[in-house]
């Protein structure tokens, strides 16, 4: 039902500034849907304003002004959801196999003697 709901949307509106992570953005892409966010928001990584979504300063009049464009020309907002698709979506598989790798790396620093000591710091013990 939910993917249904994205397909048919022209856009995602996601205009928080204090989500950490912008998983619906990516829900979204994954049905080739653009989203609309905030400039510099958590939530907007990975957003190329103009390439795979859009990105607006936190303004109600900024948000009504794309909104307003989309309606009346939904075609580069289809455009931007097919490159969100291809630039943001990340399958299951793809994501657990990247976060293993990524242990596997802490894991083997670990093993070679580097230690955290402080945010970001790695010394050799």
């Amino acid at each position: 039902l939910l993917r249904r709901y994205y397909a048919l949307a022209e856009l995602l509106l996601f205009p928080s500034t204090f989500d950490t992570f912008g998983l619906a953005v990516r829900e979204a892409a994954a049905c080739a849907t653009a989203s609309l966010l905030i400039r510099r928001s958590a939530a907007a990584e990975g957003i190329v304003h103009g390439e795979n979504g859009l990105l607006i300063p936190e303004d109600s009049a900024a948000l009504a002004q794309e909104v307003l464009a989309v309606c009346r020309d939904p075609a580069p907002a289809r455009e931007l959801g097919r490159r969100a698709m291809d630039s943001l979506y990340l399958s299951w598989d793809t994501a657990v196999a990247r976060a293993r790798e990524q242990y596997q790396t802490v894991v083997e620093r670990w093993r070679a003697g580097e230690r955290h000591h402080g945010p970001g710091i790695l010394k050799k013990e």
